[in-house]
């Protein structure tokens, strides 16, 4: 696992997704960057461009950080939109 601080050897990589936009993009950085995971996002320029076929943002990752990133996805992923998601303290108040 690679820590924020390291060098990004851009030779090394990879793309773990795409999202339409850069908000999108970002939010997915930020959570990969909260599990230790260097990440950045490729293409918001023209992701906003009204053209035939509209670009999208890539979100990538060192290759060797791959196989976290793509568990951080999955995690996200089990989270639907209609899911509550309740926070508790140690007492077990919200």
């Amino acid at each position: 696992m690679s820590t924020l601080t390291d060098p990004i050897d851009h030779t090394r990589l990879i793309t773990l997704a795409e999202r339409p936009d850069e908000a999108g993009a970002a939010m997915l950085v930020h959570v990969l960057a909260d599990a230790n995971i260097r990440a950045v996002a490729v293409g918001g320029l023209t992701s906003g461009l009204r053209a035939e076929a509209p670009g999208w943002v890539q979100v990538k990752v060192l290759e060797h950080d791959a196989k976290n990133a793509l568990n951080v996805l999955r995690e996200l992923k089990r989270i639907e939109p209609e899911d509550e998601i309740i926070i508790q303290d140690s007492a077990g108040t919200r």
